[in-house]
């Protein structure tokens, strides 16, 4: 279609329908939730995604896992370069174990597994001079993270160090480092960060973060 001005002007006409159904248990044992999403995509068809969970909470500790999926289809961006794109699958496995010391004080630890089945990626082919979106195969990594969490009336305090590792895993090409299978191009493995707020008086904060 065109406008007054002349100007080329793509068009796309797409509908989703979704539905969510959850439910959970508590038992002596551990707490359960679980929940599956229901997506159909007129371009894409029919997609499950589910969701589950167990959580248990003693004295000052409390842990959780998890294994959840999730669906991506395309968008209308990444198909007007690529139609022949299909939809990526990301399936995640998490496990989070919390201790509340004191008052004050929180120490968080968290360990994950995430396996991404054809991911879009963006692709800029030089000789051609083409921005694109494809699939690859897949991809994934693997990492651990932990937090200290401090909080006292209106002033907190976060400290986190996470860690991935790519070994044993689909890599997209673009991301691949020579000779490094471990790590990917652009994604620092390990990574420290501050993040805090003091409050002085009134309404005045000093606050601020360092990565």
């Amino acid at each position: 279609a065109k406008d007054d001005s002349d100007k080329q002007v793509d068009t796309v006409h797409f509908h989703n329908l979704a539905t969510y159904l959850e439910g959970s248990a508590e038992t002596p044992i551990v707490n359960v939730l679980a929940g599956i999403r229901y997506e159909y995509h007129n371009w894409f068809g029919h997609s499950f995604v589910p969701r589950a969970a167990l959580m248990k909470a003693v004295g000052p500790f409390f842990g959780k896992l998890m294994v959840s999926q999730a669906f991506r289809a395309p968008s209308p961006e990444n198909l007007s370069s690529n139609s022949a794109l299909l939809p990526e699958r990301t399936t995640i496995f998490e496990l989070q174990l919390a201790l509340h010391i004191g008052d004050y004080l929180m120490v968080l630890a968290n360990g994950y597994y995430i396996r991404i089945k054809r991911p879009i990626v963006f692709f800029y082919d030089e000789e051609s001079e083409t921005e694109q979106y494809i699939n690859e195969l897949g991809a994934g990594t693997r990492g651990v993270e932990a937090e200290v969490r401090f909080k006292y009336k209106k002033h907190f305090a976060n400290l986190t160090a996470s860690f991935y590792d790519a070994t044993g895993s689909e890599k997209i090409d673009l991301y691949r480092v020579p000779g490094k299978s471990h790590a990917l191009l652009g994604f620092s493995q390990l990574q420290i960060t501050f993040n805090g707020n003091f409050h002085i008086i009134g309404g005045l904060h000093l606050g601020g973060s360092l990565v």
